[in-house]
């Protein structure tokens, strides 16, 4: 467990996730984190989604402060038998899913948790000190939009055949800290 504590509007938001996913180190580096996952009884309760969201909201804040190449972060709301799926998008937009009952849709919570865990890798740091020529730094959005077929959620994202979504970068270490760059042509 994680406490999660925010200041708003002159007052304090703060409580405890459940479970998180994240590369910290530290358990006070919110931005480190990536995926907050609530236990609860309710998975459809609007009190039980607002409680998500706020902490994803802190989450993406620190990441934010913390200059991080993505923003996004994912939630999950489960009783082990119903599951809720979220992203906060970059542009604080809100993506849920319609509550998924594990025993008739298990293939689409697998493939849901799949694709949290591989966006939350991309989204993360790299793990190579250098990586030179990475295009998929730009496509993030467009991937979220994409893999995600969430009902009653507008679609922002063009498929304009004439986008430049090829654009590279490369993350190189420069005293010892991961940098990205866009890659000379």
């Amino acid at each position: 467990m994680v406490n999660i504590s925010k200041d708003r509007g002159g007052g304090k938001i703060s409580g405890r996730a459940d479970w998180s996913l994240g590369y910290m180190t530290e358990l006070d580096k919110l931005e480190q984190m990536l995926v907050v996952i609530e236990a609860k009884t309710d998975v459809s309760s609007d009190r039980n989604m607002a409680q998500l969201l706020v902490y994803l909201h802190a989450i993406q804040e620190a990441r934010v402060q913390s200059k991080k190449n993505s923003s996004a972060v994912f939630g999950v709301l489960t009783d082990s038998k119903l599951f809720r799926f979220v992203v906060l998008r970059e542009n604080s937009r809100v993506m849920a899913s319609e509550p998924l009952q594990w025993t008739p849709r298990k293939t689409d919570v697998v493939a849901f948790l799949d694709n949290i865990l591989l966006d939350a890798i991309k989204s993360s740091l790299h793990t190579t000190p250098q990586k030179t020529g990475n295009t998929t730094i730009n496509c993030f959005n467009r991937h979220l939009q994409l893999t995600y077929s969430i009902p009653a959620v507008e679609s922002d994202v063009t498929t304009n055949e004439d986008e430049d979504y090829d654009e590279a970068f490369d993350v190189v270490k420069i005293g010892g800290v991961s940098v990205l760059r866009p890659r000379e042509q």
